[in-house]
């Protein structure tokens, strides 16, 4: 729910009914949760191990959109590892790597 909410407050909400302190407190929640799968990375290639799961593709579809967002992340090694490792798949680049600029500043569908 933090991701979704930030992702409207921050690309779908135009920027003139934006409110920063929601972003910003938003912001500070998902990083804090984006730390504990940093832990949950170290030493891993995917979140359960050496292999692709579930896991990854549930949480791995929003690191898309996290990493294209334009706020301020804290450096986090291993997730930015563990992107890297799903930005070379070809069903994470044509499933979830699509552009969503037409959302941009729209409220409406």
């Amino acid at each position: 729910p933090t991701f979704n909410k930030l992702f409207w407050s921050v690309v779908r909400t135009p920027k003139n009914k934006q409110d920063p302190a929601a972003i910003e407190a938003l912001t500070s929640k998902l990083h804090s949760l984006f730390t504990i799968l940093e832990l949950r990375l170290e030493g891993r290639d995917y979140v359960m191990g050496d292999r692709i799961t579930m896991a990854d593709v549930t949480t791995g579809m929003a690191l898309f959109r996290y990493f294209e967002m334009p706020i301020e992340r804290p450096k986090l090694p291993a997730v930015e590892t563990w992107y890297g490792r799903l930005k070379e798949r070809e069903a994470y680049q044509k499933s979830v790597m699509v552009s969503f600029e037409e959302l941009r500043g729209r409220l409406d569908f």
